[in-house]
């Protein structure tokens, strides 16, 4: 996967362009205050780059699920830096 920076608020988030052979797109990651913590959202905008007559049955069944645990994975990873970092 390539990813390429394309906006950046300090302590607000970031954007960048993401392409891998299959699809291309924009994630985006937000930070806003909640309570004593910080409310992380994650977001990816894609579009499929080879268009055929079964690409949204395919996006449906296949591709929105893998980018979802994808997406998962990296809060997750996030989450357990956070902890490890304010642990000491």
């Amino acid at each position: 996967v390539e990813e390429r920076s394309i906006a950046y608020e300090a302590r607000r988030g970031q954007e960048s362009a993401v392409e891998d052979p299959e699809i291309r797109g924009i994630q985006r990651i937000g930070f806003a205050p909640k309570g004593e913590g910080v409310l992380v959202t994650l977001e990816l905008e894609y579009e499929i780059r080879t268009r055929g007559v079964f690409t949204g049955l395919v996006d449906v069944l296949f591709v929105r699920g893998a980018q979802t645990a994808s997406l998962r994975r990296t809060l997750d990873r996030l989450g357990h830096e956070v902890t490890s970092a304010a642990a000491g």
